[in-house]
């Protein structure tokens, strides 16, 4: 049977990432993973039958790491090479390879991403054209990546850029989505649910749907009241 992994930075910005199991009616109970230090929030995903987990270095270091679970042991973590970060990552398994989304280094305001095929990265690369603030959330759809994000310097509007596997389509606002900090995106019956707080730290949850052409509108969760980011999972 699968569990469900959550990871997390640990209580009172520690600075060290843990994580907790659950096998679907217990919790395994909160573990600190050894000698693994973070900043802001992490981003896991499954690649070849083991955990990937993505997150900033500790004491906002800058740089981009990852350590690798395979259900019993931890490989212990590692620099990605060359590749400068701020805030959290967002990671997606696309083509066989991870791609990993992040803002450029010292809050450069710029969408950046590194790619790994199982062996080795392929070098940071920036999106040109597409400025940001906070994190980002890729999600996979319709065989394109989509990468949405806060606009640059923070605007408080939500954009996003759509990734083919060769080209960029360039960066789109969506209109009429006000946002606070990062969102977070998720596929569900054949439509990207985006989920952000609204506009000025309004402190509500809002949300907005896409269905491959068109926007529903942003729509606000009534009596949802939150701080910071969101995150949102399809079960």
């Amino acid at each position: 049977m699968s569990n469900i992994y959550v990871f997390h930075e640990g209580r009172g910005d520690n600075g060290w990432l843990w994580s907790n199991a659950f096998d679907g009616s217990e919790w395994a109970g909160d573990q600190k993973i050894p000698n693994t230090g973070i900043t802001a929030g992490p981003s896991a995903v499954v690649y070849n039958d083991q955990i990937y987990v993505f997150h900033q270095g500790m004491e906002d270091s800058g740089w981009l790491w990852y350590n690798v679970f395979d259900g019993s042991e931890w490989a212990g973590d590692q620099k990605v090479p060359d590749t400068g970060i701020s805030e959290g990552p967002s990671a997606v398994v696309y083509n066989d390879q991870i791609y990993v989304f992040h803002q450029g280094r010292g809050d450069s305001g710029w969408l950046w991403y590194n790619v790994f095929d199982g062996s080795e990265w392929a070098g940071d690369t920036e999106v040109k054209r597409t400025g940001m603030t906070a994190g980002p959330s890729a999600v996979v759809y319709n065989g394109q990546i989509y990468v949405f994000h806060q606009g640059r310097g923070d605007s408080g509007w939500l954009w996003y850029n759509v990734f083919d596997g060769s080209e960029w389509a360039g960066d789109t606002e969506v209109k009429r989505t006000g946002m606070t900090s990062s969102p977070s995106a998720v596929v569900y019956n054949d439509q990207i649910y985006v989920f952000h707080q609204g506009r000025g730290d309004s402190g509500w949850l809002w949300y907005n749907v896409f269905d491959g052409s068109e926007w529903a509108g942003d729509t606000e969760v009534k009596r949802t009241g939150l701080t910071d980011d969101p995150d949102a999972v399809v079960m």
